[in-house]
């Protein structure tokens, strides 16, 4: 699954993707007086129509990596794409890669040790020894 930023990057190369998404974006940003339409039903049904273009391309199920360089965009970018096909609802679904945690791994596969309690030393030490 591509970042939004580089499927977005990807749209803007391709015509007919570019296009529909430029639509959308002004949907989302409620500039639908730009669009030259002389209803504001047509202006729907454009919007409606981009949106269901865009289902097709990797824009649609793109996501964010925390951390990653441009994540400010990257998040910019994927809501834009789920408000306008979610309708402001609230999802369910993360703008976030899902995370495989080895550390989460580790804990489940590998029970914990119980150590003797030490009157003196270090807790944190005697922990790491008894993980190694």
């Amino acid at each position: 699954r591509l970042d939004c930023v580089k499927a977005s990057d990807q749209c803007l190369k391709e015509q007919s993707c570019s296009t529909k998404y430029r639509t959308l974006r002004q949907c989302v940003a409620g500039k639908e007086t730009n669009f030259s339409l002389t209803s504001g039903l047509e202006a729907k049904d454009e919007c409606r129509s981009a949106m269901e273009a865009l289902k097709q391309k990797s824009l649609y199920n793109c996501r964010c990596k925390r951390g990653m360089k441009k994540e400010k965009n990257c998040l910019r970018i994927y809501w834009s794409m789920y408000q306008s096909l979610q309708g402001n609802d609230l999802l369910e679904d993360s703008p976030y890669e899902p995370v495989n945690s080895r550390l989460s791994d580790i804990f489940r596969v590998v029970p914990f040790i119980p150590v003797e309690p030490v009157p003196k030393g270090n807790n944190c030490l005697d922990a790491a020894k008894a993980c190694n």
